[in-house]
């Protein structure tokens, strides 16, 4: 204590230049907030003869912080001078903030021993207020079941067009009537295993046998058959995504449990070596088994499909994990139904409506595509390519008369350009990421765009926000009905409107838990009593903050956590997998935004392998291709704080776009007709012929979009898996090169 009246006098400009603070002219560099306790005992005035002395308050014009409270002993209280910056702060924002003051003064008179995480800001009319907009509307009745719908739509409209991928069709009748036949041999097979079943352990304690089965799928209608053949049999199913290293694939046939592979013979090459799981190859089962022909012939549905218990499981969905290794999410029957009927309620569905399905299997927004529409006889338009080809996707718009669209708002900002192939959509969803005001402003008025948030753990979303202008994009609406989401923080205690926390998830919707991972469902799934009465919550990680409408403000992480191109990652999943690697004893991966907004990953690492290459290629073997970081560095050592903590402040940045590799010139013509649509599309130069796609910021969209130019160019079609393999100008330009050439050379 002593030593610090050495440093009283310690120049100011010198302390901010050693704690190597961010100099801000718009702020005090030191502090924001500045209180003082003026406890001195008053001074009587001086009595001079003849002359009058009076204490006169000097006015303060200028804030010397952004808030400034003077308290000073009067008496028996205390008499405050309350200063805030104007520039920050309205005159009704500074009155809430001397109400929250009074608020917590009042509680700490009436018990000075309580803890400070139990004191609330909230008066009890700002509480019931709260408490109505976290539960605006309670859960309708339930409605019958996914399959009830479906069956009762076959009955109905047996004719109708349920699936439709490009000129491949199936009426509803046709649907029901195959999806029974192949729930018929899952369950058969189901009875054949000899291996334990999996034990799925339901939030009420009770343990249900479920032997799950892994759909190995392309878009198309095999993917939605598939689904509702394995919800007809009681068994989750398991969406994989054929794009996944095998690697991946294998731990999550492994992890989950899968029992059985619905497969075709499209994406059967993508199958782990060594797989011994019965397999069912949808395409040459139905060519070959003669009593599907008669089923098609018919054109009648079967029987009444079972009706399975609200806790049994109906899917399970991976998510990235800081493990090293994803988290399976175990979503029932109950959440699954309360989803699709809200859904479908929401957005007013009907037969008419043609609802397009084109995200990734592994991602549950498949699950908003697909089982909603089937419930209200829509028909679902499947986009083989998904959302990486945009001109395909405003084709299948246009021409078959789209009407609801759900995607990412990375895909969103390609449509953004060219609103008009849209204008055909009642309902344009974005969700899976933040929404920024550039990903809409040309598509609003003109089409209806609606932005959403739920974590996979709450079966898909949440909440429903329907944008009016792109100031409020950011937004994320209210909760559905049967979901509360309350705004809460580090005690588990709301905070009052216009203050950012947590947001925790309850209702219909949740989870019943993390698949082998006890641990982590005790840590996310909790017990709360944010309005005095108990409920199972999620903890999303996600921050929010009410605004004074009732509606919901996205404000980000509060975690490392972030969305690739709509996939959440957890970086430290990235570099425990990296730090795996035999000459990496230590890694580290930083998430970066680009000037759209986007995030990448670079990832910093240390031990013998200066070269990225190769640790690009491990990574590659292991991870989807959203969660291979775009950047490698190697450094040395990893800079650290005094706690031992990495000190991410410390690290080298790199941009969006920025290599560290030497600019190889175009060798040949094709090589620079290549270099030049890189560039275009890329919007970055130069760029070197051994430069890496995806290190100069590329990502799916605009892959596809560059083989597109190159099909164009050249007259030959590049497969995107081809690309991925080598995305450099030179591995372009070989395997180009290797196409034309003659078959035998």
């Amino acid at each position: 204590t002593l030593k610090a009246f050495e440093h009283q006098e310690y120049p100011v400009d010198l302390l901010i230049d050693h704690l190597d603070l961010h100099k801000d002219l718009s702020r005090t560099p030191l502090m924001d907030v500045m209180l003082l306790l003026q406890n001195q005992a008053a001074q009587s005035l001086p009595d001079w003869p003849g002359v009058q002395v009076q204490q006169v308050p000097a006015p303060h014009t200028v804030a010397l912080t952004d808030l400034y409270l003077d308290f000073e002993e009067k008496g028996e209280g205390l008499a405050l001078k309350f200063i805030y910056n104007q520039d920050l702060f309205t005159e009704a924002r500074a009155q809430q903030l001397l109400q929250w003051l009074n608020q917590v003064l009042q509680q700490v008179a009436q018990n000075p021993a309580q803890p400070l995480q139990n004191i609330s800001l909230l008066d009890p009319e700002q509480a019931a207020t709260l408490a109505q907009w976290a539960n605006p509307e309670p859960a309708p009745p339930a409605a019958p079941g996914i399959l009830q719908q479906v069956w009762q739509a076959a009955q109905q409209q047996p004719q109708h067009p349920a699936l439709k991928t490009g000129q491949a069709q199936l009426s509803y009748s046709q649907l029901a009537a195959q999806a029974a036949t192949l729930a018929q041999w899952l369950s058969q097979q189901a009875a054949q295993q000899q291996a334990t079943p999996q034990a799925t352990s339901g939030t009420n304690g009770s343990t249900e046998s479920a032997q799950p089965v892994a759909l190995l799928l392309p878009r198309s209608n095999w993917l939605p058959l598939a689904m509702l053949a394995a919800l007809h049999s009681g068994r989750p199913f398991v969406a994989l995504d054929a794009e996944y290293p095998p690697q991946r694939l294998a731990y999550l046939l492994q992890n989950s449990g899968a029992t059985a592979i619905l497969t075709h013979s499209q994406t059967t090459t993508a199958l782990p070596q060594g797989n011994t799981l019965p397999t069912l190859t949808l395409d040459q089962w139905l060519a070959e088994a003669p009593q599907q022909q008669s089923i098609d012939a018919q054109q009648q549905a079967p029987g009444t499909p079972p009706t399975w218990p609200a806790q049994h499981p109906a899917y399970y969905i991976y998510t990235s994990g800081t493990t090293g290794q994803p988290k399976g999410i175990a979503i029932a029957h109950g959440a699954l139904n309360h989803y699709a009927a809200t859904c479908a309620q929401y957005f007013n569905m009907g037969p008419k409506d043609r609802v397009i399905q084109q995200s990734s299997p592994a991602f549950d927004t498949i699950i908003e595509e697909i089982m909603p529409a089937l419930t209200q006889g829509a028909t679902v338009l499947v986009a083989p390519q998904g959302g990486r080809n945009i001109k395909a996707l405003q084709a299948l718009v246009q021409q078959e008369g789209a009407t609801i669209l759900s995607t990412t708002p990375l895909v969103l900002n390609e449509l953004n350009k060219a609103p008009a192939t849209l204008k055909n959509l009642r309902v344009l969803i974005s969700g899976g990421d933040r929404l920024l005001p550039q990903h809409l402003d040309q598509l609003l008025p003109l089409v209806p765009v609606y932005n959403t948030y739920g974590p996979s753990e709450t079966t898909v979303c949440a909440t429903y926000h329907a944008v009016q202008s792109p100031a409020t994009a950011g937004h994320i609406g209210k909760p559905l009905p049967g979901y509360q989401v309350h705004v809460l923080n580090a005690a588990g205690q709301p905070v009052p409107v216009g203050i950012a926390g947590q947001l925790y998830i309850g209702g219909k919707g949740l989870a019943t838990q993390y698949l082998n991972n006890p641990q982590a469902t005790q840590a996310a799934f909790v017990q709360l009593a944010p309005h005095g009465q108990a409920m199972r919550l999620y903890r999303t990680g996600d921050r929010a903050r009410w605004l004074p409408n009732g509606t919901l403000e996205f404000l980000g992480r509060a975690d490392d956590q972030v969305k690739v191109r709509g996939y959440r990652v957890e970086p430290q999943e990235v570099a425990t997998v990296l730090a795996t690697h035999p000459q990496v004893p230590q890694a580290y991966v930083l998430p970066q935004q680009d000037p759209q907004g986007q995030y990448f990953l670079t990832a910093y690492y240390t031990g013998t392998q200066q070269d990225p290459a190769p640790l690009k290629a491990f990574l590659q073997q292991a991870l989807p291709a959203h969660m291979v970081p775009a950047h490698l560095l190697h450094l040395e050592q990893l800079p650290l704080l005094p706690s031992g903590k990495v000190n991410r402040q410390a690290l080298p940045k790199v941009q969006a776009g920025q290599v560290q590799q030497e600019v190889t010139a175009p060798r040949n013509a094709l090589e620079s007709t290549l270099t030049n649509l890189w560039q275009q599309v890329l919007e970055t130069q130069p760029i070197g012929v051994h430069h890496d796609f995806f290190a100069l910021g590329g990502h799916s969209l605009k892959a596809t979009l560059l083989l597109e130019k190159v099909q164009q160019a050249t007259g030959q079609n590049l497969p995107l898996a081809t690309f991925y393999a080598a995305p450099t100008v030179a591995g372009m330009a070989q395997a180009l090169t290797q196409e034309q050439a003659p078959q035998g050379q």
